[in-house]
């Protein structure tokens, strides 16, 4: 990601998240601007659903991680609670604590 993208919200209602300039002008003629360092979602993200790439949007989540959630999602299926990821290698009490504010865990 350089200087002058952000990650923001798609516009496809699927809680995925694309790169965009950080800076825009609408159509008429008032300008925005993203903030990479601001949160882009008000929701938690859906443990249960969540693509790879959305995953990997949280902080503390990486590749191992993340494909560690849709392993266990394919194995077991649903995610029932934050205390259900104590069950991933490497993710202990306080990893818990922490997803718990970043992750919904509805069946869908």
């Amino acid at each position: 990601m350089s200087a002058d993208t952000c990650l923001v919200p798609a516009a496809n209602g699927l809680n995925e998240i694309i790169l965009a300039p950080c800076q825009t002008t609408d159509n008429i003629g008032v300008k925005s601007t993203f903030s990479s360092q601001a949160p882009f979602f008000f929701d938690k993200i859906p443990i249960n659903s969540a693509s790879f790439d959305l995953l990997m949007t949280i902080k503390g989540v990486g590749p191992h991680l993340a494909e560690s959630i849709i392993q266990y999602r394919e194995d077991y299926g649903f995610f029932e609670s934050s205390t259900s990821l104590l069950k991933l290698k490497g993710v202990g009490e306080k990893r818990v604590a922490y997803f718990e504010d970043q992750f919904s865990f509805e069946k869908e």
